[in-house]
């Protein structure tokens, strides 16, 4: 040491002449300045916040992507399909048999009838086979045969077509029409384009 203070080895390691540091009082800085950098460099890598998290954390985004949101539409609009097209049963009168077919045994009934149906009347009103053939939008089609050598017909009410060809008959009826086959007689009370209220009665 020289008379400075200051050691060879310091005036190697650049320390200035006329300063006596202790060695301890330079290591201690040199720690504490270390300490700082590692907090400054922590700081800026795990405190910053980056776009995409701002995103994530954030509100939603308001953009939603084009199929959820078509998806949430179609959800929100009701199903017509059901409405459209012919009407239901349901918009017809109540008819006092329903729809049991056997009450027409006796050729006194009041029944609900889709296409195909088949009505069970007495021989001895003189036609067999009675049937619906088809339901339309505001008619019902009904044929049958007669039976013995009587074949008369008529029709009265709003519409209604009698025709008989080879011993058969055929009828098409609109609402409040009523037809006579030898001894029976069919109103259609209500028509819908689905199923058909008929009121058989003995003639």
């Amino acid at each position: 040491m020289d008379k400075s203070g200051t050691t060879p080895g310091e005036r190697r390691r650049g320390i200035p002449y006329g300063i006596g540091v202790p060695h301890r009082l330079v290591a201690a800085v040199a720690a504490v300045a270390a300490g700082g950098m590692l907090v400054l460099a922590g700081c800026a890598s795990g405190g910053g916040t980056s776009p995409d998290a701002l995103t994530r954390s954030g509100s939603p985004s308001s953009s939603a992507p084009p199929a959820a949101a078509d998806d949430a539409q179609e959800d929100a609009t009701p199903d017509t399909s059901t409405r459209s097209g012919t009407p239901g049963s349901s918009g017809l009168p109540a008819a006092a048999d329903g729809t049991d077919l056997s009450a027409c045994v006796d050729g006194r009934c009041e029944v609900r009838v889709g296409a195909a149906a088949r009505l069970p009347v007495p021989r001895r009103l003189r036609v067999a086979s009675v049937r619906v053939q088809s339901v339309g939008f505001d008619t019902v089609t009904v044929v049958g045969r007669y039976l013995g050598y009587s074949q008369r017909g008529f029709c009265t009410g709003v519409s209604c077509n009698s025709s008989s060809s080879d011993g058969r008959f055929r009828l098409v009826l609109a609402a409040d029409s009523t037809a006579t086959e030898n001894g029976l007689s069919i109103t259609a009370v209500a028509v819908n384009g689905e199923s058909a209220v008929l009121r058989l009665t003995p003639e």
